[in-house]
């Protein structure tokens, strides 16, 4: 047999043999279970504040003088969230008689409270600030809200009694802006 015939024949016998052994690892027991119809969706973070608007009017604010305001915080979608609150877009206008260099918004001094209260005498607030310091720096509510639930706060401004005659007829506007995120979120400074 020539050279030739004996490496054709080496070539068949090994292209065959592979042939068989593949056919034969078949020949195991097999089975597949599929678990069909599984879901992945995303959850929600969604602020929602009552009243959306006007908490406070305290007009004819004298020296000593304090105003309540309530706001419900709502946590109005499907993930629990951390949260923080800051006065935001703050506005002063002079039209006293005496020119002062410091806004009122610096003499007016805000309390917040936990819950929906009519009088707060005696309750220890949970931050207390000056409404230009609440404009400048968020500050963290150290509690998460659940989905689905809400959380009352009550609001004191106060225009101290060290305020004198250069704040008459003083005012100051803005907003209470409370700011959401999930709870894990790594990036949110606490």
């Amino acid at each position: 047999m020539s050279l030739k015939k004996k490496l054709a024949m080496a070539v068949v016998s090994t292209t065959a043999g592979a042939v068989i052994m593949a056919a034969g690892s078949f020949a195991y027991f097999t089975s597949t279970a599929t678990n069909a119809s599984n879901t992945f969706s995303t959850g929600t973070v969604v602020l929602g504040l009552a009243p959306a608007s006007t908490a406070f009017n305290a007009t004819n604010m004298y020296p000593g003088a304090s105003n309540l305001g309530h706001l419900q915080v709502q946590n109005n979608g499907t993930l629990p969230f951390k949260y923080e609150v800051q006065a935001t877009g703050i506005t002063n206008t002079h039209a006293g008689n005496v020119d002062t260099a410091t806004p009122i918004s610096d003499q007016l001094q805000v309390a917040i409270y936990d819950g929906n209260l009519t009088d707060v005498t005696g309750v220890t607030p949970l931050w207390s600030t000056s409404l230009n310091t609440l404009a400048s720096a968020a500050i963290p509510v150290p509690e998460t809200l659940a989905a689905a639930s809400n959380r009352d706060f009550t609001f004191k401004v106060t225009l101290p009694t060290t305020a004198g005659n250069d704040y008459q007829n003083d005012s100051a506007t803005g907003s209470i802006t409370f700011i959401a995120t999930q709870v894990d979120n790594p990036g949110w400074a606490e």
